[in-house]
């Protein structure tokens, strides 16, 4: 291992071993926000693979002919 990675490594354990309380609390805002983000998230996944089906079958469909 190199010793950049073992101070790495010190690092992240240290601060996942000191962990502290936050007192801070989730506004009901906040669940909105998120399930905002994962709907776009699959819309976005959705559209990425409708073009590249579009475009693999095209490919396939050239070939043939």
């Amino acid at each position: 291992m190199h010793k950049y990675s073992i101070y790495s490594l010190m690092l992240i354990l240290f601060f996942a071993i000191n962990v502290q309380s936050a007192y801070a609390y989730i506004d009901p805002g906040t669940g909105s926000i998120v399930f905002q983000a994962l709907i776009g998230a699959l819309v976005g996944l959705g559209i990425t693979l409708k073009i590249y089906w579009y475009k693999i079958k095209e490919r396939l469909i050239r070939k043939k002919q």
